[in-house]
């Protein structure tokens, strides 16, 4: 399994499952299931090794399912430890505001992924 983000490897290691947000909802993964690709949806994926469980927030990208493994592509990959609670809440608050203020006259559509994006680092920072 290996994580990747345009400018580091994640995480590279063995685990036991995967929950991965796809864009038509959760797809969790044992072994030998079936190949494919798909892209990825802004949300939390939660890998289960031998030792631990581990969370990371990703926003957009790719992931592909294969005999090699699973492999994530996504522009961002954050664990818990590496979000301050306050400035993830401060951040939800000014996208919600930004959307409700856009009207109409407003990109919604990337407004509301900035709102999700923010819902997403606020759940996995209270995950410490």
């Amino acid at each position: 399994m290996t994580v990747l983000t345009p400018t580091q490897t994640v995480f590279s290691g063995d685990v036991r499952s995967a929950m991965i947000p796809g864009t038509e909802g959760y797809a969790g993964f044992l072994e030998d299931h079936v190949p494919f690709v798909t892209p990825l949806k802004t949300g939390i994926v939660e890998l289960v090794t031998e030792k631990e469980i581990l969370y990371y927030a990703v926003a957009g990208g790719y992931f592909e399912f294969s005999t090699q493994g699973i492999v994530i592509l996504t522009e961002t990959a954050e664990q818990p430890q590496e979000i301050d609670l306050e400035q993830a809440l401060e951040a939800k608050k000014i996208a919600e505001q930004n959307l409700v203020q856009a009207g109409e006259d407003g990109d919604l559509e990337v407004l509301a992924a900035e709102v999700e994006k923010a819902e997403v680092r606020v759940e996995i920072a209270q995950k410490k």
